[in-house]
């Protein structure tokens, strides 16, 4: 779930090329450790992201600003590897709780 507005554009450079951004808070349950600040719950006793938390995912955008692709953080618990780069391509798609 999204928690705030998503901020401007950044520009981050990995593994030899630069890519627009844009960074988006969202509370989760995964695996991935997200970009900073992340927040764990207090009580939780994990030492690594391993469940319901809070951080930065950024969203890979194109010259209007469309989503292209995801880059959900900087570890894959799971895979216990780094993320080194965004996933590009495949289908972004998003939604809105009702009330």
């Amino acid at each position: 779930m999204v928690a705030e507005a998503p901020r401007d554009v950044i520009h981050v450079a990995a593994g030899g090329k630069v890519y627009d951004c844009v960074e988006v808070l969202v509370l989760d349950a995964s695996s991935v450790t997200h970009f900073p600040p992340e927040t764990l719950p207090r009580l939780s006793g994990q030492a690594r992201r391993d469940g319901l938390g809070m951080g930065r995912i950024r969203l890979v955008v194109d010259a209007q600003e469309r989503p292209i692709g995801t880059w959900e953080g900087t570890w894959w618990g799971e895979g216990k590897r780094r993320i080194p780069a965004p996933t590009l391509g495949g289908l972004v798609a998003f939604g809105r709780l009702g009330m």
